[in-house]
């Protein structure tokens, strides 16, 4: 529906909310920044293979320096920090990643006036605070750089867009929308593709309109138009540095790809906990107790029928449709979700999420909608009620020729799993990319399959179904294999059962030693 009187007031209330928290985000910067021994120096996490690279690339932008070895990730990021390297020259991505912040409230705010049409500002400003900056690990995400952050703008202010195109279609709405959406790919093109429910749901709202073909054609051209404004200045620098070529990243993320029959098992070990299969097991659920109730939350939204418009629709979509590439993605481990802070590809979707659930929390102490909201919770605690196991383990036959174990059979199936007891530390035996030969093939750790230290040894679990039968696998400096040698070959299984972070008196979730 078009935007009221009411919702215009709300719009200016939402502007007088990000000015009083912007002393706010100033203070939690500078207690982040401080925690990390800057400024002064970039020490605190400029080591880190990300944040190093985004550094040496905004320092090469700043120069013109157009080497492809000075550049790794899509350009609108390290361009951002490039614009401040004179200024804060030990860490160019404070001011940027702060007015992204920054940037993100005015928007969510605009974004809840549709989510929760009863809510004050106040309410949902208390909301973003808390998925955004509610404790270190959130902190974290927005202090350390990340490229999340520069996109983080461009997630919230596509649902807006489509939001106000879905209530309104026409030209001069789809422009914007499609501005935004190429700017997302500029910083991180993956996260451009889970914006897909923005466009559908311009046409699914031009089609209820019952608008000609004219229309349509206009509408259509318009939000194309916006998609290269917004996308060519990033193809431009992109072809400027690497010609014609994917370059690094691209073709690093296209090798890894996506795997959607890991989804369930990555629901249980990511959100839930990965233990007892793997050691360490801490699931987004435990650190983040509002992620599942907000995800109960977001399913309530779709079931009421006070809430006007596509705006409820598109949001679930979009979260959902993020949450489901990310949780298959063949890089993303339990090991690296808090070690590295890879938790950090989901965070434009915390705030959502604690509106989410505290709507949920709000049904709750209503007559009429306790019932309905009662049940979505008991299903969020169904969801959460699984743990993964390894069973039927069995002996494999393996022989060490040198530096090779030769196997009589490998893990070939996603389900499968294979267990031996090498040695050695845990980043030679989490990183290196262990040639595996199988079928006639060559794989790689982390591309096709991703070797995880445990007690005892490592475990081998296959990212893509690989060739069934003999396989041979090599042993890189600094991993060596232990005498007597020994490999099992077990199943990966989903069990009923609480979260090992909950069932702390249960033995089964002890690591084995």
């Amino acid at each position: 529906m078009p935007e009221t009187v009411q919702q215009a007031k709300r719009s200016l209330q939402a502007d007088t909310m990000t000015a009083l928290v912007g002393a706010l985000v100033l203070v939690a910067v500078s207690l982040g920044v401080h925690a990390y021994e800057y400024p002064g120096s970039f020490r605190g996490f400029a080591a880190w293979g990300d944040q190093a690279r985004y550094l040496q690339a905004a320092r090469a932008w700043a120069q013109w320096d157009l080497l492809p070895s000075e550049h790794h990730y899509p350009p609108y990021y390290p361009l951002l920090g490039a614009a401040f390297v004179r200024l804060t020259p030990w860490q160019p991505f404070m001011i940027p990643d702060a007015l992204c912040w920054a940037a993100c409230l005015p928007i969510f705010l605009r974004l809840a006036t549709r989510l929760a049409p009863d809510w004050p500002p106040a309410a949902s400003a208390a909301c973003f605070l808390v998925g955004t900056l509610g404790g270190r690990r959130l902190l974290e995400l927005w202090v350390i750089p990340w490229t999340t952050t520069g996109v983080a703008p461009c997630q919230f202010g596509a649902l807006l867009l489509a939001f106000r195109l879905a209530e309104r279609p026409g030209w001069a709405r789809a422009l914007p929308l499609g501005l935004v959406i190429g700017a997302a790919a500029g910083f991180r093109p993956s996260d451009a593709a889970v914006l897909l429910p923005c466009g559908l749901g311009a046409a699914w709202a031009l089609a209820r309109s019952g608008a000609g073909l004219r229309r349509w054609c206009g509408t259509g051209l318009a939000g194309a138009l916006g998609l290269a404004v917004g996308a060519l200045p990033a193809i431009a620098a992109h072809y400027a540095v690497f010609g014609g070529s994917a370059g690094l990243y691209l073709s690093a993320a296209s090798a890894n790809g996506f795997e959607w029959r890991l989804l369930p098992m990555r629901w249980v070990m990511l959100v839930g906990d990965a233990r007892p299969l793997l050691p360490s097991g801490l699931g987004m659920a435990e650190v983040f107790p509002w992620l599942l109730p907000g995800f109960g939350g977001l399913l309530l939204a779709l079931l009421r029928r006070d809430t006007p418009g596509a705006a409820p629709v598109l949001a679930a979509a979009s979260v959902v449709l993020h949450w489901t590439l990310y949780l298959s993605y063949r890089d993303l481990q339990p090991a690296g979700l808090w070690r590295f802070d890879n938790v950090h590809y989901f965070k434009w979707t915390f705030p959502l999420l604690v509106l989410w659930a505290a709507q949920l929390a709000a049904a709750l102490c209503l007559p009429g909608a306790r019932r309905r909201a009662g049940c979505v919770l008991a299903g969020c605690a169904l969801l959460a009620s699984w743990r993964p196991v390894l069973r039927d383990a069995t002996p494999a036959q393996a022989v060490l020729d040198g530096r090779t174990i030769r196997l009589s059979a490998g893990p070939s199936s996603l389900g499968t799993a294979l267990r031996l007891n090498l040695q050695g530390g845990w980043d030679a035996l989490y990183f290196d990319f262990f040639p595996l030969q199988a079928g006639g093939r060559r794989f790689e750790n982390t591309r096709d399959f991703k070797v995880v230290p445990v007690p005892g040894g490592a475990l081998l679990l296959p990212l893509r179904e690989l060739p069934a039968g003999p396989a041979a696998l090599d042993l890189l400096p600094g991993v060596s294999a232990g005498v007597p040698l020994r490999a099992e070959l077990a199943r990966q299984a989903i069990v009923p059962g609480l979260p090992c972070g909950l069932a702390w008196w249960d033995r089964s979730c002890r690591p084995a030693s």
